[in-house]
């Protein structure tokens, strides 16, 4: 019987394969969504920025507002080889969309 890999193991190939893949759009914060699992495969879905989801941060920009859009892939990991037959997008709904602002505010009474 061949042993399962490690959530941990598919997480960070996940991370790797998305980061290599992309390697040309200098991708960074590349971080996990969800982990779903079968009896063959886990799903891996991770989240980034894409080159045009950052601000241009020009004259009289708030220095606070960022722009935390995220892309979202799910990676298949393949149980037996590691190996990653597939990758695809995540409906922007399915993704975890940040606030535009670094900080929450709050509100005194």
């Amino acid at each position: 019987m061949s042993r399962m890999m490690d959530v941990r193991e598919a997480i960070a190939t996940a991370k790797r394969w998305t980061a290599d893949l992309r390697a040309d759009e200098d991708p960074h914060r590349v971080g996990l969504e969800e982990v779903r699992t079968n009896d063959e495969t886990r799903s891996i879905t991770v989240g980034f920025p894409r080159p045009w989801d950052e601000p241009w941060a020009g004259p009289g920009a708030l220095a606070r507002e960022r722009n935390l859009d995220r892309t979202c892939k799910v990676v298949t990991i393949d149980e037996r080889t590691g190996g990653v037959p597939s990758s695809e997008n995540r409906d922007a709904r399915g993704c975890v969309r940040q606030s535009r602002f670094s900080a929450p505010t709050s509100s005194f009474s």
